[in-house]
C-alpha cells in the first residue's frame, strides 16, 4: 500500500496537483504502521518538496528537518541528497545563507541519480547566476547541459529497448495464438500433451526416487568419514602418548647423567677431602671434619629436593627461581636478578616447568663448579609468545680446557627438547641467551 500511495503521488506532482500528492503522501505515511522504514524518508522527502511548491515553507522545514534526522539516526544515506537539494530550494525562497551548503552536501551524498544530478546542477547555476559569478554559472550550465545529454541517450536507449520488447511481446503472442488454434484442431495433439505430462511425471518419479537414494548414501558416507575421523583421532592420541612416555624416559636418563655428574664432582671431592682431613689428628681438623659433614648433607638435601618432580610442580615458579638464586648466593656469587614473570607461568604443563627449573640449574651448576666467576646476572622475561632466559657472569667463558661441556649439553638438549633457541656468547664470561616458544608447541 506505502508503495501505491508512492506512485499515486508522482503521478500528481507531474499533472501538477500538489493538493492531491500532499494527501496521496500522507496516506502513504499512515500505512507505514512503523514498517518499510527505507521509504518512510522519501516520504519526508516528498511532503517538504510539495509543501514548498504549496508555499507552505513551515511544514516543509519540518518535513525535510525531520527526514535528515531520521537518516542520520538510522545510518541511511540513499535519500540525503534529495533532502538536501530540498533543504537548499527552502533556504533560497527564505533567503537564507546555507543555500549554497546545503548544494554541496546533496552534490556530495548523490551517487548514481542522473536526474537528481541534473536538478544539483541546475540549482548551482541559479545559485551562481544571482550571486553574480558568471564563470562558475556558466561551469554549472555546462555540467547540466552534459548530463542532459547522458539522461536522453539514457533514455533514449530505455525507449528502444522498450519498444523492442513490445514488439517481441506482441510477436510472441501473435505465435501463441496460433499455436492455439492448431491444438484446438487437432486431437491428436491432446493426446500427445497427455502422454508428455504422463511420462513428464514418472520422470519426476525417478527423479524423487533417485534424490532419497543419493541422501541415504549421503548419510552412509557421513558415518564412514566419521568413523575413519575417530579412528584417525584415536591413533594420533595414541601416538602423543607414545612421544610422551618416550619423552619422559629420555628425561630420567638426563636426570641420571645430571646426577652421576654432581655426585662426581660434588659428594665424590667432599668425601675424598674428608679422608684427608681424618689423617691429621687434632681440633682443628675435628672441626674441618664437621664442616665437611654439613656440606655433605647439604648436597644431598639439594639433590634430592632437586631431583623430585613434585617439589618443584607444587610451588610458585618464582619460588623456585629464587631458590636457585639463594644457592649461587651461598657460595659467595652476587647475583643481580630480574624477573618480570606473571602466574600465567604455573600455567604451564608441568613437564614444561620441570625442564625450565632444569636448564636454569643447570646454568647456575656450571657457574659455581667452572666459571670462577664473582657476579652474575640473570634475566627472566615472560612476552606473550615466548619465555626469554639472560644469564651471564663476568668468569672465564669456555676457553678452560678442564670445561667438559656435559652440562652445556644437557641445557642445550632441554632447550631443543622445548621447541626453543639457545645462542652463547664467550667475552669477558659467559653469556646465554634462551628463547623458549609458549604457543603453539609448549602450550599454556
Amino acid at each position: 500500500a506505502s508503495d501505491y500511495f508512492y506512485r499515486k503521488s508522482e503521478v500528481a506532482i507531474l499533472r501538477p496537483n500538489y493538493e492531491e500528492a500532499k494527501s496521496f503522501l500522507l496516506k502513504g505515511v499512515e500505512s507505514l504502521k512503523g514498517e518499510s522504514v527505507y521509504i518512510y524518508p522519501s516520504y519526508l522527502n516528498k511532503l517538504g518538496y510539495v509543501s514548498i511548491m504549496l508555499d507552505d515553507l513551515t511544514s516543509a522545514k519540518e518535513y525535510l528537518t525531520e527526514a535528515l534526522h531520521y537518516q542520520k539516526n538510522n545510518d541511511f544515506k540513499n535519500a540525503l541528497a534529495e533532502t538536501y537539494l530540498y533543504l537548499s530550494l527552502l533556504s533560497k525562497l527564505k533567503r537564507d545563507p546555507s543555500e549554497k551548503e546545503y548544494l554541496d552536501w546533496s552534490n556530495h551524498f548523490n551517487k548514481d541519480n542522473l536526474f537528481l544530478q541534473s536538478k544539483i546542477y541546475l540549482a548551482y547555476k541559479d545559485y551562481f547566476s544571482r550571486n553574480s559569478n558568471p564563470k562558475k554559472e556558466h561551469e554549472y550550465f555546462l555540467k547540466y547541459n552534459s548530463i542532459n545529454d547522458s539522461i536522453f541517450s539514457s533514455e533514449k536507449a530505455k525507449i528502444r529497448i522498450n519498444l523492442e520488447t513490445r514488439y517481441q511481446l506482441k510477436e510472441r503472442q501473435k505465435e501463441i495464438k496460433f499455436q492455439k488454434e492448431i491444438i484446438s484442431k487437432s486431437e491428436k495433439i491432446k493426446n500427445l500433451y497427455a502422454a508428455i505430462l504422463i511420462l513428464l511425471g514418472l520422470f519426476l518419479l525417478v527423479v524423487i526416487i533417485l534424490f532419497f537414494i543419493k541422501i541415504n548414501s549421503h548419510k552412509k558416507n557421513r558415518l564412514q568419514e566419521k568413523r575413519i575421523h575417530e579412528e584417525q583421532l584415536s591413533s594420533m592420541l595414541e601416538k602423543q602418548k607414545t612421544a610422551l612416555i618416550k619423552e619422559q624416559i629420555k628425561a630420567k636418563i638426563e636426570e641420571r647423567k645430571r646426577l652421576s655428574l654432581e655426585l662426581h664432582d660434588g659428594l665424590a671431592n667432599e668425601i675424598s677431602a674428608l679422608k684427608l682431613t681424618l689423617t691429621n689428628n687434632n681440633d682443628k681438623c675435628i672441626n674441618n671434619v664437621l664442616l665437611k659433614i654439613d656440606t655433605i648433607y647439604n648436597q644431598v638435601r639439594d639433590l634430592s629436593h632437586g631431583l623430585d618432580p613434585n617439589s618443584i610442580t607444587e610451588i610458585e615458579f618464582y619460588q623456585l627461581a629464587e631458590k636457585i638464586f639463594e644457592t649461587i648466593e651461598k657460595h659467595g656469587i652476587k647475583v643481580e636478578k630480574h624477573l618480570f614473570i606473571s602466574e600465567r607461568i604455573d600455567q604451564l604443563n608441568d613437564s614444561i616447568l620441570l625442564n625450565i627449573y632444569r636448564i636454569l640449574q643447570e646454568a647456575i651448576s656450571n657457574i659455581i663448579k667452572h666459571s670462577q666467576a664473582n657476579k652474575v646476572h640473570i634475566e627472566i622475561l615472560e612476552h606473550e609468545n615466548y619465555l626469554m632466559i639472560n644469564i651471564s657472569d663476568n668468569g672465564k667463558g669456555l676457553n678452560n680446557k678442564n670445561y667438559s661441556g656435559i652440562g652445556l649439553e644437557n641445557i642445550k638438549t632441554r632447550v631443543s627438547n622445548l621447541k626453543g633457541t639457545i645462542l652463547l656468547k664467550s667475552n669477558d664470561g659467559l653469556s646465554i641467551e634462551i628463547k623458549i616458544p609458549l604457543t603453539p608447541e609448549n602450550p599454556y
